[in-house]
């Protein structure tokens, strides 16, 4: 919770607009930033991220309707996750809440069993022992 001031002006008052313009200097700039998480990939996540919501609708009643679009929170959260890049179930769970939307209790939602909706943009790495025989 001490971190969130810090990390909210870092990433520009989570202004979308604001952070889908961040340029690869300013990802270079934030992993070296000690009040921030300084991980690049997630760092370049929350760029793309951010550049999603822009491209779903700049108003937030654009952005209510898409989120309203997907279903109940499993199918939500499912859609979301495949859509967006480091979410999570309970990263989904808190940003569903966080804006309003009906979520069911936290111990309901967190017993559940959950499984990863499949990628369609992962590139899994291959182990050393693949590599050297390809």
């Amino acid at each position: 919770e001490a971190k969130w001031p810090a990390i909210r002006e870092a990433f520009l008052d989570f202004e979308p607009e604001r952070v889908a313009r961040m340029s690869a200097r300013d990802v270079d700039r934030l992993a070296g930033d000690s009040r921030v998480i300084r991980n690049v990939p997630k760092i370049e996540a929350t760029v793309l991220n951010a550049k999603e919501v822009v491209a779903i609708g700049k108003t937030p009643d654009r952005f209510r309707a898409y989120l309203r679009s997907l279903g109940p929170p499993t199918q939500a959260t499912a859609a979301l996750r495949k859509r967006f890049r480091y979410l999570g179930d309970h990263g989904t769970y808190y940003f569903l809440w966080s804006v309003g939307e009906k979520v069911p209790p936290w111990d309901e939602w967190s017993s559940r069993p959950s499984k990863p909706p499949a990628r369609t943009t992962a590139n899994p790495r291959k182990s050393s022992a693949k590599r050297a025989r390809a």
